[in-house]
């Protein structure tokens, strides 16, 4: 029997595509895995309370009670006692001297006492508490460090389900070229931040994850049709986002207008009796699928999210609120409000002008007595905040690369840049892909605008102090990956694989860079 024409082209590359998403995922274990072993206990961001939340989801087998805080540091006794002997890195370099290590091993000796964890955590959505619970509970562990051990090995994991379904975005927007998506991907496993996060016990890794798979449904969707299978993807990608942390909800509206444009374009599409595209959606899925898909997705997402609310409210007694729902914003004037949201995103960006206010102060006071003040931070948000935080920041945000290696790589990624807006101009499916571009734009726009509120209101409750940190963008980091192949595309085939193959080599020498700062940070 003859085989249709391009099947086998199609068939060879459905098979690189599968052993190249095999191997992203891989190096994506391994860098993660490596993370969780290399990091210190506890130096996560905020990794002693999420370490608490667990333990106390593990023991009660309900989310936290929001009535009252924490007796102690984080209210649990182990926790305290190990952050006690070994403490966090923004209150000290944590020693391994044999004197305070037999002390911690006789600390955590003692009976565990499992309170309320600090209520700046205790308001996320109980997801990723109860994910990491799971392995606590199946696998007997009688120490702490081996609980946060299980705890870190379950981020690892839901940091490979974001790059693979990174891979699977990029394929979807770029098909037809493997290689490429084999670069984005390659990309993703190696940015050290994602990796870091990757490797800590915090709820961003299953939001990372779950943002990765609503971007790669809504990708699918733009290209082979909106139907009620993907449409359900999407509705579930978005509910699992809002379950792991308010953060998602920033993607929401971008999202939803990219669901509702695939519906107004595969009817177009029809009304137009198609485009000739044997590929196009009115061949791959009708305007009667759309409008089933665009139900499906959203009963997938609204009915079990408001079936949680009502839970978290009438069974466990937890107010429906977000973690920036005791701060208060200081103006009286609605218009002064809003003006000082945008003179506080223009410094973001660009230097203050005359007529504005100070958005970051300079001059924070030392955390604790006897300690050292906090450094003069940020002083240019574009630069210390989102590049260098990019490159790598690690800790509590207290460590980086030095600033010839971050002015390099910030030089290399905006050549990266410079080749995807190229490839983004000349090439004809992503001219005509203007509703995905929107979509991912919007979905960009909203991550960074919800950020921007809760960080300036963040900044005005505790007195200047900042809040700005990557990670908090990290919903967004397939476009990352999206970029970095787009880039290689533009050189053609050709020089495009060597290009390629030089990322690849500069993003695994980031790699190493950053594991052995962070060696060097806690074991030199």
């Amino acid at each position: 029997m003859t085989r249709p024409p391009g099947s086998r082209g199609r068939a060879d590359g459905g098979r690189l595509g599968r052993r190249a998403l095999g191997v992203c995922l891989a190096v994506a274990l391994v860098h993660g895995t490596t993370w969780a072993f290399v990091d210190p206990p506890l130096q996560g961001p905020d990794e002693p309370a999420h370490i608490a939340t667990v333990e106390y989801v593990a023991h009660q087998g309900r989310p936290p009670d929001l009535a009252s805080g924490p007796t102690s540091f984080t209210g649990n006794s182990q926790v305290d006692a190990l952050a006690q002997d070994m403490p966090i890195s923004i209150d000290g370099d944590p020693s391994f001297s044999p004197e305070l290590s037999a002390m911690a091993r006789r600390d955590l000796r003692s009976p565990t006492h499992v309170g309320p964890p600090p209520l700046y955590v205790s308001t996320n959505p109980p997801l990723y508490y109860a994910l990491a619970a799971l392995p606590t509970l199946a696998i007997p562990a009688r120490s702490i460090l081996d609980r946060m051990l299980l705890m870190r090995l379950v981020s690892v994991l839901l940091f490979g389900v974001t790059v693979a379904l990174g891979f699977v975005f990029i394929r979807e927007v770029l098909p037809g070229e493997p290689w490429a998506w084999t670069v984005g991907g390659l990309a993703l496993a190696l940015q050290p931040v994602l990796a870091f996060m990757g490797g800590a016990v915090s709820p961003d890794s299953a939001l990372f994850a779950s943002a990765a798979g609503l971007f790669a449904a809504l990708a699918r969707a733009f290209r082979l049709g909106l139907t009620p299978r993907r449409g359900a993807m999407i509705g579930l990608a978005a509910l699992l986002g809002c379950l792991s942390k308010g953060t998602m909800y920033g993607l929401l509206p971008g999202a939803a207008l990219g669901t509702l444009l695939c519906v107004l374009r595969q009817r177009a599409a029809v009304r137009e009796n198609d485009d000739g595209d044997p590929r196009s959606p009115a061949r791959l899925a009708g305007p009667r699928s759309a409008a089933r898909g665009l139900v499906a997705g959203a009963g997938l997402f609204a009915v079990p999210f408001a079936a949680w609310l009502w839970v978290n409210t009438h069974v466990f007694s937890r107010a429906a609120t977000t973690t920036t729902s005791g701060y208060a914003v200081p103006h009286t004037s609605r218009l002064h409000y809003v003006a000082s949201i945008a003179s506080y995103i223009w410094q973001q960006f660009l230097p203050r002008l005359p007529f504005m206010g100070v958005q970051f102060r300079h001059d924070f006071p030392a955390p604790a007595p006897g300690l050292a003040p906090f450094p003069a931070f940020p002083q240019y948000a574009l630069w210390q905040v989102w590049l260098e935080g990019f490159i790598g920041r690690f800790g509590f945000s207290e460590y980086s690369f030095p600033t010839w290696f971050n002015v390099i790589a910030a030089t290399v990624l905006a050549a990266l840049g410079i080749c995807a807006l190229h490839f983004a101009w000349r090439a004809s499916r992503l001219r005509r892909g203007r509703a995905e571009l929107i979509t991912f734009t919007l979905m960009l726009l909203g991550n960074f605008t919800l950020v921007a509120l809760i960080a300036y209101q963040y900044r005005h409750a505790t007195g200047g102090i900042n809040f700005e940190q990557t990670r908090y963008l990290f919903p967004c980091i397939v476009l990352y990956g999206l970029i970095v192949a787009a880039a290689c595309r533009a050189l053609g085939p050709r020089w495009g694989r060597v290009l390629g193959a030089v990322v690849v080599v500069l993003a695994a020498g980031h790699a190493v860079g950053a594991l052995l700062l962070t060696m060097g940070r806690y074991y030199g």
